[in-house]
């Protein structure tokens, strides 16, 4: 990480996007959208302010936090404490870091796998969790 120029200071930006960022997915198109924004901001601003403030756009996969705590947990999921240390070891070195090591494989799998694939697969994630939250609601009408 690089000083800053008058104070002597470290200074550093770090943006939270996530893997789903990396492309556009169906079904959940305005969530990857809006990360994919963020990181090409912080990707600009890394840019913009070099040598002022490190700037870094973080892209985990699946992390262990109330949000994703009814999902099927995998090996792929990160605890909160190790994907905020392989955050940190990467700021001032890239404008962008997917995190551990397990993401970047991911994020490298999801790469080499045809997207027509992805986008079906996820796509049928996407419509059972539709439909699962419909049940549900459903199921609490009819109960009163």
């Amino acid at each position: 990480m690089e000083r800053h120029e008058q104070t002597g200071k470290k200074a550093a930006l770090i943006v939270t996007s996530s893997g789903l960022g990396f492309k556009p997915i169906p079904g959940f198109l305005a969530y990857s959208a809006t990360k994919n924004f963020a990181s090409y901001i912080a990707e600009g601003l890394n840019y913009e302010l070099k040598g002022k403030v490190d700037v870094m756009s973080y892209q985990p996969g699946e992390v262990k936090t109330k949000m994703t705590a009814r999902m099927k947990q995998n090996f792929r999921f990160l605890d909160v404490d190790k994907a905020v240390s392989s955050c940190f070891r990467d700021i001032g070195l890239t404008p962008k870091t997917f995190g551990a090591a397990r993401h970047e494989l991911a994020m490298l799998a999801f790469d080499l796998v045809p997207f027509s694939q992805i986008q079906g697969m996820m796509w049928k994630n996407a419509r059972r969790a539709f439909q699962k939250r419909k049940d549900a609601i459903e199921k609490k009408k009819a109960q009163g």
